[in-house]
């Protein structure tokens, strides 16, 4: 995931990207995003986002969940940092 590091109260936008280019569906399935930000289950065909306006300080780990239209599945585990 291309995280920049997020400040309390600012904008924030990362990526989450894949490599088979399709359409996939992510969910979070361990942990959560800090509170505000949030990520759509399908966004584009290279991956989704993680975008909103953090309102907590902290480190915020989470596991996402990518299941692609073949049924093909992986995990990979997180962390965003707000500061």
């Amino acid at each position: 995931m291309s995280c920049p590091t997020p400040a309390r109260g600012k904008a924030y936008e990362g990526f989450i990207l894949t490599n088979d280019g399709s359409v996939d569906t992510f969910s979070i399935v361990v942990g959560s995003l800090p509170p505000g930000p949030s990520m759509p289950a399908v966004f584009g065909a290279a991956g989704t986002i993680v975008g909103g306006t953090p309102t907590e300080q902290g480190t915020f780990t989470f596991t996402v969940h990518v299941l692609n239209p073949e049924g093909q599945t992986a995990q990979q585990t997180y962390s965003i940092k707000v500061r």
